[in-house]
This record gives structure tokens, C-alpha cells and sequence, in this order.
């Protein structure tokens, strides 16, 4: 195994064994979120605590749509003290990842009735309670209850506002659908700010990251989609990841983007030239730069092995798969996607589509301060720099939610 030195560098985020990657959470960054919630989490599903639960039903849609609403939830879970547990649907993670400290696993729900579901008057206002999505349960918040968040606008309101200990506090299981990440919005609330801050040791630019890589690690079938590609990142002294994002059909099926449609993409290629000029590495004899390059079009990754050659590190025998319905008709694109997610993660700097939840949910899982560069139209890639990196809680405005919305924490 090629060992990547970790100066400078969070050691959660690189780890390439599962061995490795308990220790390493267990002593650094987000270790207070290990020692605070693991045993609770034990001890409600053996029955020696209340049986208290929250269940995250994913909604249909992409990879950071459903990563960006299980962060929300489980952030939910640890500040309410409920275990939590992910439902098998519409596709098991189980398929992606091992659990590295947690038993996330339960059954698949019993599947929706098109039919109202019964109320209870703690329901935050404006949340839907009818069977849209994998469950309808509710029974007027007696032993089971549904919140269903998805595409919903006071989403981030609600989160920044309420005290959710004083929402459905004594039922048994509390149904959680979500595509709208929250994990910053919440440490406005002036409710919960003290114990994220305090009891988990937690910032708005750790949150995601920390929680995420509790929950998760690739399996060992996930990780060898791009063994190689990985072990070039570890061995690299210093990679940039470099996101382009097209369209959603291109992760679909056999299309993809005409190769004369390509050009416009090399802004990001020209915005990571920037940086590493900025980072006065650009003509070190002694320093190979790498740039590990994640697209939804295989024509994009094949034309920049074209113009960067040995410099991209790329896969290039599939493209990945927009991870919708239920995500196994395609398992080796699944896998890819949370292969190319993770490994994204890995990166030192990372140069990203603005409006990409993929891209930032990404970056997140570094756990990096000040190193991300979201591409908009109007930005001018030739002064990418250190100084023009956004920081990992206002990458932008999209549900993945992780821009923070007033002043600094």
C-alpha cells in the first residue's frame, strides 16, 4: 500500500483501509462525535436505552441529493438523541459502503399508500404528511411519524428555528425524507448551537465531513472500481481535483456530449494551471502536481487525457451513474459514483462546477479549510488562488446546503 504523507492534511479524509480509517477518526477532528453518540446508538438498539429512532428515507435522485438530506437527518438524530438507522430505498447503501462504527441497516418500510396520512398538531408547518415518497405512517404522532422535506423552501428555516426536541418528542420512530442539506443552517440555531459546538466539537466547515465519514466507508468492491486511480492520489505530493458537471443525461444510458461541445470546459483545467501557479508550484523540478478529474461525460475525461496527458488522473473504461430510482441497474456506475465521490475527497484543492451538489458534498468529506474553487460563468480562472477559495460552508446556494447564510462562525 502507497503511503501518502499527512502534514497539513486531515487524515480522516485519505485513509485507504477500513483499519485505518476507525483509527484515524477516533484521535482526530471529529472523534467527540464518535465518543458522544457510538455507545447511545448501541445501547437503543440492544434495548438498553429508550427505544427512540430516526429513519432516513432517501429520496429518488442523485448521489449529493440524498447524502445532503442524511446529514440533515442524522444531524437531527444526535441532537435529539435518537438512534439513527437508514432505510433500504430506493437503493441499500449497503450495496456502497461498509459501517464503520455504526448499524445503520433495518428493513425496507412498508411500501406508500397513495392516501393521507394521519396528522399530529407538532407537524412543522408546511411539511407534506401524504405518502409521496417510501413511507406513510403516521398514526397522529402516537408511536410513528413522517417528515418529508423534500424540495421544500422553509426547509432551512425550520431547521435554523425550531427545537426539534419539541417535535414528535415521544414517538417511537420518526420517518425523515430529505433532498435539502441543512448542516450549516443549523448552527443558527440558537437552540442546538451550544451542543454542536460544545458536546461534538463540531463547526459548520466540519459538520458534514465529520458525519459522513462516521457513517461511511467504501466497501472493498467500491474502492476497486478505481484502485488504481486511488493509489496515484496517495502517491501524488499534491493533486487538485477538478470537477466538471454537464447534464444529467450523460449519466444515463449511452449518451454523451459531442466532442465539439468540450472547449468551454477547459476554464477549470485553466483555474487549476492558476493555482498551482499561485502556489508557486507550477515549475517545481522537483514537485509533480496531479489533477485528479471526476465528469459525467466520458468525452470530457477522454479529451483531457488528450490535452493534460500524465498529469490527469482519470477513469476512463465507464462513466458513472446519475444514482436515481433505485441505482442497481447499473451497479459498477453506482459504485463508481460513490467510488469517484470519495476518492474527490482525497484532494488537496478542489476545483469544482458552482452549482454542483456533487462537487461540493465532495469537497465536504475533506474536511479542508479554504479549498475550494466554485466555477461560475463570470469567473475569471486565471486568478485562481489561495486567496479566492471559498470556504467549505458557502460554496453556494444550491441543497446541498452548505453555504452559510449570515455572519462568520
Amino acid at each position: 500500500m502507497v503511503s501518502r504523507p499527512c502534514d497539513g492534511r486531515e487524515r480522516t479524509s485519505i485513509q485507504t483501509t477500513l483499519t485505518d480509517h476507525r483509527a484515524a477518526f477516533t484521535s482526530g477532528t471529529c472523534s467527540a462525535l464518535h465518543e458522544a453518540y457510538t455507545d447511545l446508538h448501541k445501547q437503543i438498539l440492544s434495548g438498553q436505552a429508550a427505544q427512540r429512532y430516526l429513519m432516513y428515507v432517501s429520496p429518488p435522485s442523485g448521489i449529493a441529493d440524498r447524502l445532503a438530506g442524511l446529514m440533515s437527518a442524522f444531524m437531527i438524530a444526535l441532537l435529539t438523541q435518537r438512534a439513527l438507522l437508514i432505510a433500504p430505498y430506493p437503493m441499500p447503501y449497503e450495496l456502497l459502503y461498509d459501517q464503520p462504527f455504526i448499524n445503520w441497516t433495518t428493513t425496507r418500510p412498508t411500501d406508500p399508500e397513495m392516501a393521507p396520512c394521519a396528522n399530529d398538531s407538532s407537524t412543522p408547518p408546511g411539511v407534506m404528511v401524504y405518502g409521496n415518497c417510501a413511507v406513510c405512517v403516521g398514526d397522529g404522532g402516537r408511536t410513528v411519524s413522517y417528515m418529508n422535506w423534500i424540495n421544500k423552501q422553509q426547509a432551512r428555516n425550520w431547521h435554523t428555528t425550531a427545537e426539534f426536541g419539541q417535535v414528535f418528542p415521544n414517538v417511537h420512530t420518526l420517518y425523515y425524507s430529505s433532498n435539502v442539506g441543512a448542516t450549516v443552517t443549523m448552527f443558527h440555531n440558537i437552540h442546538h448551537q451550544r451542543t454542536l459546538y460544545e458536546k461534538f466539537r463540531l463547526r459548520p466547515s466540519t459538520a458534514f465531513g465529520c458525519m459522513y465519514n462516521y457513517l461511511f466507508f467504501p466497501k472493498p468492491e467500491t474502492l476497486a472500481v478505481v484502485q488504481n486511480q486511488v493509489w496515484e492520489v496517495l502517491a501524488a505530493e499534491l493533486v487538485i481535483g477538478v470537477q466538471i458537471r454537464t447534464d444529467d443525461r450523460y449519466m444515463r444510458n449511452n449518451a454523451d456530449m459531442d466532442p465539439s461541445a468540450v472547449e468551454p470546459y477547459k476554464k477549470n483545467f485553466a483555474c487549476a494551471q492558476s493555482l498551482e501557479r499561485a502556489l508557486g508550484v507550477s515549475a517545481s523540478p522537483s514537485l509533480k502536481v496531479r489533477w485528479l478529474l471526476v465528469a459525467d461525460s466520458g468525452t470530457v475525461r477522454h479529451r483531457a487525457l488528450e490535452w493534460y496527458g500524465d498529469k490527469i488522473i482519470t477513469y476512463t473504461a465507464s462513466k458513472p451513474t446519475h444514482v436515481s430510482s433505485s441505482g442497481t441497474e447499473d451497479i459498477l456506475g453506482s459504485r463508481l459514483a460513490a467510488a469517484e465521490h470519495w476518492m474527490f475527497g482525497m484532494t488537496d484543492y478542489q476545483v469544482i462546477a458552482w452549482w454542483s451538489g456533487y462537487g461540493r458534498t465532495a469537497s465536504m468529506r475533506s474536511l479542508r479549510e479554504s479549498s475550494v474553487l466554485a466555477i461560475r460563468d463570470e469567473v475569471n480562472a486565471d486568478a485562481c488562488a489561495p486567496s479566492t477559495t471559498e470556504h467549505a460552508w458557502a460554496l453556494g446556494t444550491s441543497y446541498s446546503g452548505v453555504r452559510h447564510r449570515a455572519a462568520w462562525l
